[in-house]
Order: structure tokens, then sequence, then C-alpha cells
């Protein structure tokens, strides 16, 4: 028999509680550019009404603290006209923009449990008790049941 071994996570502080409805929420550190280096078609257009990310340069970021964005400073392939300020504001935007949509999703997950659940109202602590016991009565029954497949025998014909 072989040993068993239990799961090496790759990024254990991304392991969820299995009791938490996942959300999937960004690790960008810089969100005006999603670490990409260049800000996103969505907020440039904020800046530039008229941009066309088939004829014009993609503008670089700026912002103080994108790693990415400095890679491509001074590099005149991209437009370096926004500024560090430009940047921090659309930061700012594309952060609260995630937030409301994550506020959004919550609320969309916590209306779709009450309209999948059958029950009229929440379980008061006593029926919560109650069915915590009944849950764990029936595995327990079904643990100690276990059904054992038979070999059938094979016949030449």
């Amino acid at each position: 028999m072989l040993p068993q071994l239990p799961r090496e996570p790759i990024r254990p502080e991304r392991e969820q509680l299995p009791d938490d409805k996942e959300i999937w929420q960004p690790d960008w550190r810089c969100f005006c550019c999603q670490d990409t280096g260049t800000i996103s078609q969505n907020l440039s257009r904020s800046i530039v009404p008229d941009y066309d990310p088939h004829r014009d340069k993609r503008p670089a970021c700026q912002h103080p603290r994108c790693e990415a964005g400095r890679l491509l400073r001074g590099d005149f392939n991209y437009d370096q006209r926004f500024t560090a300020g430009i940047c921090s504001q659309l930061d700012a935007l594309a952060r609260e923009d995630w937030r409301n949509t994550v506020k959004a999703q919550q609320k969309r997950l916590v209306n779709l449990n009450c309209v999948k659940s059958l029950r009229q109202r929440p379980r008061t602590p006593d029926e919560e008790v109650l069915a915590y016991h009944k849950h764990q009565a029936a595995l327990a029954e079904a643990n100690s049941v276990r059904v054992v497949p038979q070999m059938e025998e094979v016949v030449d014909a």
C-alpha cells in the first residue's frame, strides 16, 4: 500500500475556507494597468475620449508604485503623456469599480441563495442544532453501511 500524503498547495495563502463564497478579486498592485505596464482601453478612453487602440500608441502607466509601468517609462513606442497624478486617479477609479463589482456579486449570491433555499425564514439556533445532529447521524449511518461489490464470474463462451 502506498503512503497517503496531505495536499501541498502551491499558494497556501490563496486557499479558501470551504464555507466562503468564492468571488474572484484581482491581486494586482496597480489597478490602472492591471500590472501590465500599459493602461487599459477603458481607462484610456476616460482621458482620451476618441482613443483608438488600433491607431494610437498604448499609454504607459506612470503610477508611482507601478513596477510594470516603470519598465516602459521613456519608451517612446508608448504614449508618455499620462502623468503620475492621472494614473493615480485612474488607479483609484479602477479600485472603486472593483469594490462595487464585488459588492454587486455578493448581493447577487445572497439573492441566489435565498432563491435556492426552500425555507421561508432562516433557522433558529435550536433548529440549527437539530439539523446539525440529524446531519451527523446521517453521516454516521452512511459510513457504517458499506456496500461491497461482488465479483461476477466470467464464463468463456
